[in-house]
């Protein structure tokens, strides 16, 4: 089944979902084989949904869980998840976007028909499908390398029998993908290896242990579950922040030890359109001590923005980093606040905004209108801007403070007491 109706009925909210769901989103941009599926923003997701999770067990995820649209989470605890709670926000939204892009990407993708029972054999690298459904009874091993990729269509069902395996001998979970058209059952005590989509429902029951991540429709996780869906990389990203400082955003981030990482891609989003590169800055390859990056967005117009990092091993591979928003006003005139503390002694602090370039002076006069000390004299660009006064080699008495900005000119009073 390649046509993918999960979106439509996220974006319907449409009532059909009544089960339990349990998703996790991918994103794919390019159709060559010889790239994995991208997991966009669902990268730190353990379970994703578009109308809820559910939990009846002793429960434990590693990574974020989050519904979208109108989704509910229930059953943690007894449950438990390392991670965030993303429940019907703009994080989930965005995820449930990628999650189209992916799901069609890995139904798109030419494949090798075989048998549907996968049990009891071997397979290297491959796109595999099947019209109807892949079984597995016993074990199905993958031979290959971390680089290798696999994806497995199966037209309607996956069914894993009580205590199967899937195996991975030299091949990271990360890259193996089962698309499915509609449910997919993980037997009571098995071992499955990869990142689920399928189009109506994923069951995990009594027992399940999972490396990967679960995406459907609906998904019931019924039992004591396992959900390990760690990233594979071996960057340890400890803090990704954006903060307004003048008129740009500063985005900061730390990682606590790194091994061959070439560097991080700076991406950025507008009301949740597809994340565009908008930067890049190198890594420190590798490192056992903590290292702290900064990139500065400069913007231009108002409005809500959301960022995240995507970095990059020097072998390629790569994963997304959590999605961080601000919400950017753009200075819209000339201001000039009351000092605080006032009066003061002996330390003040005036601040100032400035919506265009400017020069900019900003100067202390006495009662009788001499003047007293020069702060700011100087071109600036827009922003805002704090300045610290200190009075110490002053008397106390009035003072006046008076800015001028291009055509802006404002005068304001201070008191200093000792």
């Amino acid at each position: 089944m390649k046509t993918n109706k999960f979106l439509q009925r996220v974006i319907t909210q449409s009532s059909r979902f009544i089960s339990v769901i349990v998703a996790v989103v991918l994103m794919m941009p390019v159709v060559t084989f010889s790239q994995t599926i991208d997991l966009g923003t669902a990268s730190n997701f353990a379970v994703l949904a578009a109308a809820g999770i559910s939990n009846t067990g002793i429960t434990s995820l590693t990574g974020d869980i989050g519904s979208y649209p109108t989704g509910t989470i229930t059953g943690f605890p007894p449950g438990t998840f390392t991670g965030t709670n993303q429940l019907n926000n703009e994080i989930a939204h965005q995820a449930m976007l990628d999650l189209n892009t992916a799901y069609l990407d890995a139904a798109g993708r030419t494949g090798t028909a075989i048998g549907s029972e996968l049990g009891g054999i071997a397979l290297t690298s491959g796109v595999y499908n099947s019209a109807a459904t892949f079984a597995i009874t016993g074990t199905l091993t993958l031979n290959g390398n971390a680089t290798d990729i696999f994806i497995f269509q199966a037209g309607s069902t996956l069914i894993t029998a009580t205590d199967s395996r899937v195996t991975l001998n030299g091949v990271l979970w990360t890259n193996v993908f089962w698309q499915v058209g509609s449910s997919s059952t993980l037997g009571v005590n098995s071992v499955f290896e990869g990142t689920i989509m399928a189009n109506t429902s994923i069951t995990a029951n009594t027992g399940a242990t999972i490396h990967g991540r679960l995406l459907a429709g609906a998904v019931t996780v019924s039992g004591a579950v396992v959900l390990n869906a760690n990233s594979a990389l071996p960057v340890e990203l400890t803090s990704f922040t954006a903060e307004l400082k003048n008129n740009a955003v500063e985005l900061n981030w730390n990682t606590s030890t790194e091994v061959n990482n070439y560097g991080f891609e700076i991406e950025r989003s507008n009301l949740n359109n597809n994340f565009d590169k908008i930067g890049f800055v190198k890594g420190s390859g590798n490192s056992n001590s903590a290292k702290d990056y900064f990139f500065t967005d400069k913007l231009t117009l108002s409005g809500k923005y959301f960022y995240r990092l995507k970095q990059i091993d020097n072998d390629g591979a790569f994963e997304y980093s959590k999605v961080v928003e601000t919400d950017f006003k753009l200075l819209q005139s000339f201001e000039l606040s009351q000092n605080y503390p006032n009066p003061f002694n002996p330390t003040t602090r005036i601040s100032y905004s400035i919506p265009l370039d400017s020069r900019v002076e900003l100067l202390i006069y006495g009662i009788t209108g001499e003047l007293v000390k020069s702060l700011v004299n100087e071109y600036q660009t827009a922003g805002i801007y704090t300045i610290d006064f200190n009075a110490a080699d002053l008397s106390s008495g009035i003072y006046f403070y008076k800015i001028t900005a291009n055509d802006f000119l404002q005068i304001k009073k201070m008191s200093v007491i000792k």
